[in-house]
């Protein structure tokens, strides 16, 4: 009986011991989340206390100075400035919540706060930030001046690709596609990779300078090398039909017309044609002669070429005038100032009148300056006459 009261008795205490036993670890266990839960706290809070405002308001709608503000911010970039006068330190937070971005401030004299406070804050991550704003007079613009900041979650959303077949991109521009590239090419490729692509094509435009770092991280995936060229048309337009010619024993037919208007193929007509034939550097010909339109010229057109109704009322009409003009100019070259705009008309009115095709080579002396002195800024006919020092008298 003894026997059996000290087993049970034994049993009791070991019971009892377990229980107590239990209870410790449950108080130890209790008072480590305490701990760990203080922890947390104080590794959430960054600059001043715990923020506990639910309003949270977006960087979109602040568009004036407030006394108390809430907002949740990804920050992309951190400045630091230590003033040597006044000992006062400044750290700008560059932040976004992709509705709008500002800058934030937080003004400290503590040298030890600020050190602190400047290994704690770190780009690239998201954080609450308690203040208020007003009007910066160094910045000229709305600035949020921090009182609290605490550490919070990621709000950026993960994509994933889901897909069986995986896409391959050919087409991607990074920050080397001047004006229409925004992304690092290794973050453009890891997050290829991320998605299980396979392959992915570099475009950018006119630039193969992403190609050394795409090379460096194209690890599990194969780069396509591509470039976006702008091709553009480098000819110079000097001549036009281009024909063999003896330079100093051909005749040339130079010439000018004046126009009721701008644009060939919109009725616009020739209202004067005035031309000379040149050999040896000798004129040994002239043409000239005004048309009349039928039609009353605009005040515009009076003002620039001097020409008034009267003055063409009675002349020959286009028709007779260009008839009378191809045979004097025969197959010879033409040389104009601006000769796109003259000679449109010409092969305007030889359209109309079917006179055939305008196949005389064409010297355009505008393309002409601008090809002997591309330094120059003005190749006008005015510009010109004054930059060789020719004679050139107006009224004759």
């Amino acid at each position: 009986m003894v026997f059996f009261h000290a087993l049970v008795l034994s049993c009791l205490f070991f019971l009892l011991f377990i229980h107590l036993n239990r209870q410790k670890i449950k108080e130890e266990k209790e008072s480590n989340i305490v701990i760990e839960e203080q922890n947390e706290k104080i590794k959430t809070i960054i600059y001043g206390d715990e923020i506990t405002s639910k309003k949270i308001t977006k960087l979109k709608d602040i568009i004036s100075e407030e006394n108390d503000i809430t907002i949740e911010c990804f920050i992309f970039d951190i400045n630091f400035f230590e003033s040597s006068k006044n000992n006062i330190k400044i750290i700008t937070l560059k932040v976004t919540d992709y509705t709008d971005s500002m800058h934030v401030k937080i003004f400290l004299k503590d040298n030890n706060e600020y050190k602190t406070l400047s290994k704690e804050l770190k780009q690239s991550s998201w954080v609450k930030i308690k203040g208020f704003v007003k009007n910066d007079q160094y910045s000229k613009d709305l600035v949020i001046s921090a009182r609290d900041i605490n550490n919070i979650a990621s709000k950026d959303e993960i994509r994933l690709d889901l897909e069986e077949e995986k896409r391959v991109e050919l087409h991607t521009h990074t920050f080397m596609s001047q004006m229409d590239g925004l992304v690092d090419v290794k973050k453009l490729i890891k997050q290829a990779k991320k998605w299980g692509h396979k392959a992915i094509a570099i475009t950018d435009h006119n630039s193969c300078q992403a190609y050394p770092d795409a090379y460096h991280e194209a690890n599990d995936i194969k780069v396509i090398y591509g470039v976006e060229i702008s091709m553009i048309d480098d000819t110079i337009n000097v001549v036009k039909n281009e024909k063999d010619y003896p330079f100093l024993t051909t005749t040339f037919v130079v010439f000018d017309l004046e126009t009721t208007g701008l644009n060939a193929n919109l009725n616009d007509q020739i209202i004067e044609i005035g031309a000379v034939k040149i050999c040896n550097g000798e004129i040994i010909d002239t043409y000239s002669t005004l048309i009349d339109p039928m039609c009353p010229l605009s005040s515009t057109i009076t003002k620039i070429t001097g020409i008034t109704d009267k003055m063409l009322k009675g002349e020959k009409q286009e028709s007779d005038v260009i008839v009378e003009f191809k045979k004097w100019i025969d197959d010879l070259p033409v040389v104009a100032h601006n000769a796109k705009f003259d000679i449109s008309f010409i092969e305007s009115a030889y359209q109309k009148y079917n006179l055939g095709k305008f196949n005389n080579t064409i010297i355009d002396t505008l393309e002409l300056s601008r090809v002997l002195d591309p330094n120059e800024k003005k190749h006008s006919l005015s510009a010109i006459v004054k930059r060789y020092d020719v004679l050139f008298d107006v009224d004759s």
